[in-house]
């Protein structure tokens, strides 16, 4: 995602064009028209509610942070799309460009000398002659042009034609209290047409809309069936060009009709989306399926059949073969099924295997880094001399806050440490040697429980500081450390880490790094794919709390004020159902209930005394909405945990998570 894209979904203030007009609903779904640059986008009334937001000037996060606390935010990656095609459509628009008053029209309306009110009569009219046109077709056979006026008046025909059918189409526009732009004449094209601008249609109702795309044919195809009926050498012109006009893909008059019949109509967000970011294949097929409609698909198929059984006579009759034959040849018809068939199911295994290559090459690219970083740590390299220091102390989330002065000062007291797989380097009630800044391998702190029993508390790996939890842990609250792979390290004496790192950064940033942002980067789902300096903003929003054993931190029925990350303990939700579920430390809980504003459906119980790292909702909706990677990641997480999409909500998200 570029630069441009992050500083508008971020920063910048937006806000809705004044001048906007809205077009008929057709099946929950219209057009919002900006007349000045003439730019259209489709919407519906969840979305038109998200672009009312911008009434007033303001930033994305502000926008998306009033959209989920007021339960109307739909999915995010199509709230992010939303936003980016309606800023490129000049329907949102930055605060400056807003404050310089109305933008002038660039091309405006023409006043149009007819009108046409749509009609079913019109409608049914206008199928009449399309359909008596096929029916000449079939009784008459189109003549083949010999001399050059029959070229040259079958090519005038369908110019004269076109060009009357776009009046027909104008008028059926200004009838349908549409505009008419951009009048204009067509010259390279095969059959130059005067012609106009037909957009202003999307925002006209069902019938209007049929009514505009059909009267466009009515003059070809009046033109083409009084040819083959007089059997004049310059029909075959007119019905070639209606033959494609009628194709019913594209963006044909009969194409845009048989869109109509789609029972949810298409937005402009389920076009090519501008907002690009990863999508897991579940989320491709999602989309897939919205854009698919079984019902026009299957008016489509048959169709498309016709139209092509139309093509193949028109192509024998010109040949002049005997039609009659191919359709009493049974065994040409099976060859034809099996061929389209065999079509179709190569199409449809191509764009399945597409998808599948897509999800897949992530997996295996995924994998194949977690295979080398496996064998990158069980054959260490040595350990890096001081420029590497340096570097290590400069990217690292703590060390990096420290004056260039002090970092050359630590790096120059570090000294290299190498260890064996599975060797323990401070045991239960011995304080650590050291300090230790991991370069290659993985450590384990176990921490022992009031039972006597050995419990892993957190394993840090590559660029982690270990052997200093026990300065801002609970008195008496001991950790081993143990390696968990080879291990290649930095350490550092504990009187030389007071002195360059806790004196100079201050008790409190030291024990947030140590007890809450090394906790959430390396036990908690949430920030596993966060980048640091996100996870050290994510911090400074956190604090702490205690629970009893036994004790409810979050009570069915009620509104959940904050997010929890389990810290230390064991806790249980349970249902109404009476199904408990563990929590383990490191889990969170409370976030759906959060993020859809609704009431908690289970208790959560401490199950013996623990702590939790909390973060206030307004607190973490607003930093949410701000990280728009953070957004997209806990809306995949929550979806997964409810087993139905988090936004938009609907009934079922009333009970809540």
């Amino acid at each position: 995602m570029n630069q441009h894209t992050n500083l508008l979904l971020a920063a910048e203030n937006l806000q809705r064009d004044a001048d906007l007009h809205r077009g008929k609903n057709v099946r929950g779904a219209f057009a919002l028209k900006r007349p000045a640059s003439q730019t259209y986008m489709v919407v519906n009334e969840l979305q038109a509610r998200v672009l009312s937001e911008f009434a007033k000037a303001k930033t994305v996060p502000q926008a998306l942070e009033n959209c989920i606390c007021e339960r109307k935010c739909p999915a995010l990656r199509e709230f992010y799309d939303l936003i980016l095609k309606a800023h490129a459509a000049g329907i949102l628009r930055s605060e400056e460009l807003c404050a310089e008053g109305p933008a002038p029209i660039e091309r405006p309306a023409v006043r149009w000398f007819a009108s046409l009110k749509p009609r079913v009569t019109t409608l049914l009219v206008c199928f009449a002659v399309i359909a008596a046109t096929g029916v000449v077709f079939c009784l008459r056979e189109s003549v083949l042009p010999v001399l050059p006026l029959d070229f040259a008046l079958g090519w005038l025909a369908v110019c004269g034609a076109l060009s009357l059918g776009q009046v027909f189409a104008a008028a059926a526009l200004r009838g349908a209290d549409c505009e008419v732009h951009h009048p204009h004449f067509r010259w390279l094209t095969p059959f130059p047409h005067f012609a106009v601008d037909l957009a202003d249609a999307c925002m006209a109702g069902l019938l209007g809309r049929a009514t505009i795309y059909a009267v466009s044919l009515l003059p070809l195809a009046l033109t083409a069936g009084l040819a083959l009926w007089f059997r004049t050498p310059w029909s075959l012109f007119p019905l070639a060009v209606l033959f494609f006009l009628c194709r019913p893909v594209g963006r044909s008059p009969m194409g845009l009709m048989l869109q109509l019949l789609r029972r949810n109509p298409l937005l402009s967000t389920d076009s090519r989306p501008l907002f690009e970011a990863p999508m897991e294949f579940s989320e491709r097929l999602r989309l897939a399926w919205r854009r698919f409609d079984g019902g026009v698909a299957t008016v489509k198929l048959l169709v498309s059949t016709a139209w092509a059984i139309g093509l193949a006579c028109t192509v024998y009759r010109v040949l002049h073969l005997n039609v009659v034959e191919v359709f009493q040849d049974w065994s040409l018809w099976a060859i034809t099924y099996l061929a389209v068939g065999a079509t179709l199911s190569v199409i449809s295994l191509l764009w399945l295997a597409g998808l599948i290559y897509t999800h897949a090459s992530a997996v295996l690219k995924s994998a194949w880094r977690r295979a080398r970083l496996t064998y990158s740590r069980l054959r260490p390299a040595a350990a890096p001399g001081i420029e590497g220091i340096e570097l290590l102390i400069q990217r690292h989330p703590l060390l990096g806050n420290l004056d260039p002065g002090l970092q050359m000062e630590l790096a120059a007291c570090f000294r290299p440490f190498q260890a064996k797989a599975w060797q323990t380097l401070t045991k239960f009630g011995e304080p650590p040697p050291f300090v230790g800044l991991i370069v290659s391998g993985r450590v384990t702190l176990y921490r022992q429980l009031k039972s006597g029993r050995k419990a892993r508390f957190l394993r840090l790996i590559e660029s982690d500081l270990f052997g200093a939890h026990h300065l801002y842990d609970e008195p008496g609250v001991g950790f081993e450390i143990r390696t968990g792979t080879p291990l290649v390290a930095l350490t550092l004496d504990q009187a030389d880490f007071q002195r360059l790192v806790v004196d100079r950064l201050g008790p409190a940033a030291v024990a947030s790094y140590l007890q809450k942002h090394l906790f959430l980067q390396r036990s908690t789902p949430i920030c596993a794919e966060w980048r640091p300096a996100t996870i050290a903003r994510f911090t400074d929003l956190v604090g702490t709390t205690s629970h009893a054993a036994g004790g409810r931190i979050i009570a069915r029925g009620q509104e959940v004020g904050n997010l929890y990350v389990l810290y230390e303990g064991r806790a249980r939700a349970v249902d109404r159902d009476k199904r408990a579920a563990r929590i383990e430390p490191g889990d969170f809980f409370g976030e759906i209930s959060l993020l859809q504003t609704s009431a908690a459906h289970a208790d959560v119980e401490s199950h013996d005394d623990s702590r939790s790292l909390v973060v206030n909702r307004l607190e973490f909706i607003r930093f949410m909405a701000r990280n728009h990677s953070v957004a997209l990641q806990m809306e995949r997480l929550c979806s997964k945990r409810l087993g139905r999409p988090l936004f938009p909500l609907d009934r079922l998200s009333l009970k809540g998570g």
